[in-house]
């Protein structure tokens, strides 16, 4: 990542790479009310087929100091291997990272200016269904693979 002065265009900073891209834009999210970029990169897959096979890696989200770029913590465990979606500040220092391509979502959680860093998990007990969706027509690709989808989605009260 690299940081540009908006002024002269001369480098301000930059990290060293932080994993595989995806198509995420940093974004800027408050932590015990101190600023952080906030950048998410993909997971691997182990290649596809008829393609150079790679070792499979975890993506990771990354937080750094705005003016400096020192990366101030880390969360290594993000499986999207196409993010597209910027982190939101979720509020009370909870970022929310939502992945593309049915890779679900996940809430962080970061106390002490982020030196701790903690997975909030989901209790599905604790949901309440507000919506349903339902699947009318799934048209499947020539490889077989998803390929359009139409929901129909009824309001629950």
């Amino acid at each position: 990542m690299v940081a540009y002065d908006k002024n002269t265009g001369a480098v301000k900073w930059k990290t060293e790479p932080l994993g595989p891209v995806g198509y995420v834009s940093p974004t800027i999210i408050k932590i015990d009310g101190a600023d952080h970029v906030v950048m998410v990169t993909a997971s691997q897959a182990g290649g596809f087929p008829g393609g150079p096979q790679v070792e499979p890696k975890k993506g990771s989200v990354v937080g750094m100091e705005p003016l400096t770029g020192k990366i101030l913590w880390r969360y290594d465990d993000w499986e999207c291997h196409i993010p597209m979606a910027s982190p939101t500040d979720a509020g009370q220092n909870r970022l929310l990272v939502v992945g593309g391509y049915e890779r679900g979502a996940t809430l962080l959680l970061a106390t002490d200016g982020a030196k701790n860093l903690y997975l909030i998990e989901p209790d599905p007990a604790g949901y309440k269904q507000i919506a349903k969706a339902e699947l009318l027509i799934e048209q499947k690709g020539d490889d077989g693979n998803p390929g359009i989808r139409f929901l129909l989605l009824l309001i629950v009260s």
